[in-house]
């Protein structure tokens, strides 16, 4: 039985994929915007007790700076991939994935694979590289199912042939 998966990547699918390869998960989010508050604040009221606040007022462009740099960076790597932003075909088999997109075909058997993330609007599985270093992640939104039983099908045929990983991978 063969499981088929069609649509395109959309940008904020891409940065949402990024972000959940390598945060630990939602709470992280949450952790994170009360640190940069935190931060802030002990940076304005640092700056607001010295009277010559001007030398240091430009601190406080670095962690939004990195932030937009980052943001920047991914949008550019997916701007940067033509497969991303023409349809893609993804099929599921017993033996592997077939991948087609714009610019070509791939096909790949699941011990090209160290595992995959499940969500409850994606699918993300991690690729390999020829040491077994975590290297790329194939993006499967849900909507890229045409049916909820494909969907499901794909959910059990992924967790037959993959292990979960339970934390964040990263490129390698």
């Amino acid at each position: 039985m063969t499981i088929t998966a069609r649509g395109r990547v959309e940008k904020w699918d891409f940065f949402r994929a990024h972000w959940r390869r390598v945060a630990p998960g939602p709470g992280f989010a949450v952790v994170g915007i009360f640190l940069l508050v935190v931060m802030y604040g002990l940076f304005a009221w640092h700056i607001a007790a010295d009277k010559d606040w001007k030398d240091q007022a430009w601190s406080l462009a670095f962690l939004p700076g990195f932030a937009l740099i980052s943001l920047v960076n991914i949008i550019g790597r997916w701007r940067g991939t033509p497969a991303f932003r023409g349809p893609l075909t993804h099929s599921f088999s017993e033996e592997g994935v077939l991948t087609e997109t714009v610019v070509g075909r791939t096909e790949a058997g699941w011990n090209t694979f160290v595992g995959f993330r499940e969500f409850d609007d994606m699918v993300l599985i991690c690729q390999s590289n020829a040491r077994g270093v975590p290297h790329g992640t194939l993006v499967l939104p849900r909507r890229h199912f045409s049916t909820e039983t494909d969907w499901k099908g794909f959910l059990e045929l992924v967790s037959r042939k993959l292990k979960r990983l339970d934390r964040p991978f990263a490129d390698s």
